[in-house]
């Protein structure tokens, strides 16, 4: 579910058998679902989804386990796994230190006045059931840097294919069992309710982007390659660490220079394996490093049989305005 804005709106909740009531006359009906967001024609102006956290559920009655102790615990009890120095630099919402998260709204459209007109009409419904702690809205950023995050560097190029869902896998598209991502489906190893079947958990992360830090970085440290200038030596360090050009072109199929054409093709620019003819793919790093990001979130063929059990279909998007300081959510 991602369109050029969006809005997250965490509430707790304050009456539970009214939002039950609220939950089921009238919100219901206004979830968008997958075949909706699937069918461009049928999409709504803005789309609407509900998630609820472990404390959520518990406060309307359901005590059924989902089976996934990560989020029986939450987010904040797996700080230090996630690289997190402690819950200090998080938004004091997360951090249990306000009133409990029970659930978040999420809204997606095209225009601001969209997103407040439907919030407004759930908020309506709810008629104070349910409270805001916490509203985070975000928008593409303008221009030609649509779909580009706060480095410049396309994002969203590549995700799975989902079994039953993917109708046209594009080529390099790893196509995964459902169940990796939706409860209950094939491929779901765990013992899930028959309420949870097809949903799917969320993992939401509000970062800040050391952007200007990250460009001296890169400028201060040129790759010394033959035949290249210091400000292209730069540039391919910078595309060397995402693992893509600013264009999205994949630096395993364009190792030295960034390829616009390329990264607009769909049918190229997720078509590769970080394997070569004669190359050892245990160490060759000539293409695409190791630390590259997209090669340590997808490694491809540097897992034979290549991965399926960890995937995950991820949205991300800038927030606050555009310039310093620079901010990204991501919505997993």
């Amino acid at each position: 579910m991602k369109k050029k804005v969006e809005s997250f709106w965490f509430f707790t909740i304050t009456d539970a058998p009214q939002f039950q009531t609220a939950l089921s006359q009238e919100i219901h009906d206004r979830i968008t679902t997958t075949s909706q967001m699937l069918d461009v024609s049928n999409e709504p102006t803005t789309a609407v989804n509900i998630a609820f956290s472990q404390k959520g559920l518990l406060a309307l009655g359901v005590e059924e386990p989902l089976d996934d102790s990560d989020f029986t615990s939450g987010q904040a009890a797996d700080a230090t796994a996630l690289g997190d120095p402690g819950t200090g630099n998080w938004v004091q919402a997360f951090t249990g230190n306000s009133p409990d998260i029970h659930g978040v709204f999420l809204l997606a459209s095209d225009s601001t006045d969209n997103i407040n007109s439907e919030l407004a009409e759930l908020q309506l419904i709810l008629n104070n059931c349910a409270t805001e702690v916490y509203r985070l809205d975000a928008a593409a950023r303008p221009g030609d840097q649509e779909g580009h995050e706060h480095f410049g560097y396309m994002d969203g190029i590549s995700q799975p294919g989902v079994e039953g869902f993917t109708t046209n896998p594009v080529p390099g598209q790893t196509v995964i069992p459902a169940g990796m991502i939706l409860l209950g489906e094939n491929g779901d190893t765990g013992t899930r309710p028959d309420w949870a079947k097809d949903g799917s958990f969320l993992a939401f992360r509000q970062l800040k982007q050391f952007v200007p830090e990250f460009n001296k970085f890169i400028t201060d440290n040129p790759l010394p390659v033959p035949g290249l200038t210091s400000e292209q030596g730069s540039e391919l360090l910078g595309a060397r660490i995402f693992g893509r050009w600013k264009s999205g072109a994949p630096v395993d199929l364009a190792p030295l220079f960034d390829d616009p054409v390329l990264a607009a093709d769909p049918n190229r620019n997720n078509n590769f394996t970080y394997a070569h003819p004669g190359a050892n793919i245990l160490s060759d790093q000539t293409n695409c490093p190791f630390s590259a990001h997209t090669r340590k979130t997808a490694p491809r063929a540097d897992f034979d049989p290549v991965n399926t059990a960890n995937h995950i279909i991820r949205a991300s998007i800038p927030y606050g305005p555009e310039g310093e300081p620079y901010y990204a959510l991501h919505a997993c």
